[in-house]
């Protein structure tokens, strides 16, 4: 996997429905939640929808952002979707969302059922079908994108979490970006 702190490369790298994943190193949501879920690697990930912009769900709901926001704070890799996925469609799908809640239940539940994992070394998020609200956090959003196009996991898309989309051997790595101010230390 190639790695670069080139502001440039990685937006240059960027196709329309790839999954953005990140990690800010000083957000203390961020850390809270690598250090609550066993194994977490990306506590947030965002849609590429061209232009420089991204959909995301996050604190304040589903909403667009600039990519160029996150190019000094957050480590970022680029996840590219099958070629069968139709992109413009994934972008739509995800779009649709706009303007939604972020949800705080799901997060919790989920975050739950990873500590219940770290205990009983079992996964029972495949147990679950239930969506208690229908706000949605960021993996849940691209998800239900990609459920919309016949695109499966084990888990409902209201219990997946940003690392099953580096994990999917369906899907392809394609960059990973590491801000300057950490690329000595890394």
């Amino acid at each position: 996997m190639e790695i670069t702190s080139s502001k440039e490369k990685f937006i240059s790298s960027l196709e329309k429905g790839d999954i953005i994943l990140s990690r800010n190193e000083k957000s203390p949501i961020e850390s809270i939640i690598c250090k609550a879920v066993p194994d977490a690697r990306w506590p947030h990930c965002r849609l590429y929808m061209g232009y420089e912009k991204s959909v995301e769900s996050t604190v304040g709901g589903v909403q667009v952002k600039e990519v160029k926001d996150y190019l000094d704070t957050d480590d970022l890799m680029i996840v590219r979707p099958p070629d069968y996925i139709d992109k413009d469609k994934l972008v739509k799908d995800c779009m649709m969302y706009l303007g939604l809640g972020y949800s705080y239940i799901q997060f919790l539940r989920t975050g739950n059922l990873f500590l219940i994992k770290r205990l009983i070394k079992k996964d029972l998020r495949k147990y679950f079908r239930i969506d208690i609200d229908k706000n949605v956090v960021c993996c849940e959003l691209i998800a239900y994108g990609l459920l919309e196009q016949g695109y499966k996991y084990e888990v409902t898309p209201n219990f997946c979490f940003p690392d099953q989309f580096e994990d999917d051997s369906r899907m392809k790595i394609i960059l990973k970006y590491v801000p300057e101010i950490y690329s000595n230390i890394k």
